[in-house]
């Protein structure tokens, strides 16, 4: 039963990251800024040149187990010892935004960074938003070189249809996961750590 909430915990955060890369990928090629970003352009070029396994280990793995480290492990908590959640939350995402460099990645990562904070405080730890991070980094790199993103943007009914299905999925997600005891969760992977709370 309780390695059930673990499983379950772990399965909505997988979801709602997934929905929120999705819709705001989507939403953002959409909206077509990309062509006022010459930087923005340059970043896409230095992110998917290399080899496809050089991507996921990168971008998808260690550059968000890096950055949890950088804005949440430290920068978020360091602010939250200072100032009230919802603050600390919003100036930490804005910074993680600001970071990127461009405005595409700006507003995505500063959205982003809302929910990654979300995660950090809910539980506690910096697992379940490095979770999610390779998630939304993982799913963006997969989708691009598959060719999704470039078959969606063919027609604004795609967009319209996929946007309002991520919505709803990260909505729904992240209501079932605002309603979870998580101290539960955290007591048995502390516990299969070998750690104590």
């Amino acid at each position: 039963m309780q390695k059930r909430n673990v499983i379950k915990n772990v399965c909505l955060i997988v979801i709602l990251s997934i929905a929120v890369a999705v819709g705001l990928n989507c939403l953002l090629l959409f909206a077509d800024i990309a062509q006022y970003s010459e930087r923005y352009q340059e970043a896409t070029v230095v992110l998917y040149s290399p080899p496809f396994i050089q991507q996921i280990l990168y971008s998808g793995i260690l550059i968000p187990i890096l950055e949890e480290l950088l804005f949440r492990g430290l920068m978020f908590r360091l602010l939250r010892r200072w100032i009230a959640f919802p603050w600390a939350m919003v100036f930490s995402a804005v910074v993680f935004g600001a970071y990127h460099g461009n405005i595409v990645q700006f507003i995505y990562a500063t959205i982003c960074g809302v929910l990654l904070a979300y995660l950090c405080e809910k539980y506690d730890s910096i697992i379940a938003p490095v979770l999610s991070h390779m998630m939304m980094n993982l799913v963006s790199i997969i989708l691009t070189q598959a060719g999704v993103f470039a078959w969606v943007m063919d027609s604004g009914v795609k967009v319209l249809f996929i946007v309002a299905f991520c919505v709803a999925t990260g909505v729904f997600a992240l209501y079932m996961l605002q309603k979870m005891d998580v101290t539960k969760v955290l007591k048995i992977y502390c516990k299969d750590m070998g750690n104590d709370i």
